[in-house]
């Protein structure tokens, strides 16, 4: 039997951590004994995070950062390497904001490299053409019609960063390629604020250079509903896979529905699914990633204890501030108390840089610095 890793990439964010949570939600009922998700998490992993990943099953492992500002979405690029080194046939490499409706696994059915071609033309068609010539290329086509915006024109290897599927041997001769352009992305100038693009595009370079086979997923694969119901006006919706949702989410969690009634069947589907009884408690008005807050144990067990692991170090740092400090956190309106309780946790996971004294100061006279989210 063919074995298969599902992985992914977390950074240290509120956001990140609620994502994470609906990729394994999604993923975890999917699997079969010859797949397994692998998680790299930029920076020191938190111990509450480790035990969510492991009552899910998922192996989780450090990585450091690609590097800073616009380099900071090249982050994924960093599993590259660590997976390499993994025994299994096929790699998916997956963004965090997807939901699974089906496994991913169905679509390695090929030798060839996969993925889907971007949704809009990102970057614009005269600054591919460029990009391409810089690089040497100028031979290559723009000739593809984006997924979602088919009256315009990009290069067939320019896809969307979501979902990729590799074989071993085609993510061994990739990993460095890919770095490598992304990198020269970067440093190019005529990219300007679409420099942020740079993973994907130093997959097409790479692609491109190395001459691997490819075979384009369909759109149900990664599909995106980022967009307003008008754009998918029209279109004819497959069964739908995968879900993309970028930041299209509620402070839960849940995805927001688009409008268009075909698309949106999925999304109830999603959310349906993401609101298993034993992350009831988990979606709750209190609920917040960095803070850790409110998060009931449940009495069997299960994914409550990893939680409960997480409400210790919270009640530890409610017990260094002391009783009084916690309760005047009441006096708040409830977003304005998530701000505060989580920059609270974020002072005492950075050692060192803030005093129990000086957060406790900052509350009681309602600091601008520590309401910064």
């Amino acid at each position: 039997m063919s074995s298969t890793v599902i992985s992914c990439v977390v950074d240290r964010q509120p956001k990140f951590y609620l994502q994470a949570l609906n990729w394994m939600t999604s993923l975890r009922p999917l699997l079969d004994p010859s797949t397994r998700l692998e998680i790299y998490h930029v920076g020191p992993v938190p111990d509450w995070f480790s035990a969510v990943a492991d009552e899910f099953g998922a192996r989780i492992s450090q990585i450091e950062p690609f590097g800073s500002g616009p380099a900071v979405y090249c982050n994924k690029l960093q599993q590259l390497e660590p997976l390499t080194k993994l025994e299994a046939d096929t790699f998916i490499l997956s963004d965090l904001d997807i939901v699974f409706l089906s496994s991913p696994t169905k679509w390695a059915v090929s030798n060839n490299v996969r993925a889907k071609i971007v949704d809009g033309p990102n970057p614009p068609e005269p600054m591919i053409e460029a990009l391409l010539k810089r690089a040497g290329f100028s031979s290559e086509t723009i000739d593809c019609a984006p997924d979602f915006k088919l009256d315009r024109r990009t290069n067939r290897l320019n896809c969307n960063g979501g979902l990729y599927v590799v074989t071993k041997d085609h993510l061994r001769q990739l990993y460095r390629p890919w770095r490598k352009w992304a990198r020269f992305c970067l440093a190019e100038e005529l990219l300007g604020k679409a420099s942020f693009h740079a993973d994907q595009l130093g997959f097409m370079l790479a692609m491109i250079e190395l001459k691997l086979p490819f075979d384009p997923l369909p759109a149900e694969a990664n599909f995106p509903v980022q967009f307003g119901h008008e754009r998918y006006c029209g279109r004819v919706v497959g069964d739908i896979s995968a879900l993309h949702y970028h930041n299209r989410i509620d402070r839960n969690g849940f995805l927001l529905r688009t409008g268009a009634a075909a698309v949106d069947k999925y999304i109830d589907s999603a959310n349906r699914m993401l609101s298993a009884p034993c992350l009831a408690g988990v979606r709750s008005d209190e609920w917040d990633m960095a803070t850790l807050s409110a998060i009931p144990v449940r009495a069997n067990g299960g994914i409550g204890n990893a939680f409960r692991v997480a409400n210790r170090g919270l009640a530890a740092v409610r017990s260094k501030l002391g009783a009084a400090t916690w309760e005047s956190l009441k006096g708040l309106r409830a977003a304005e108390r998530r701000k505060m309780r989580r920059n609270m946790f974020h002072r005492f996971l950075a050692a060192g840089k803030h005093s129990v004294a000086a957060i406790q100061n900052a509350v009681s006279t309602g600091s601008a610095k520590l309401r910064e989210t």
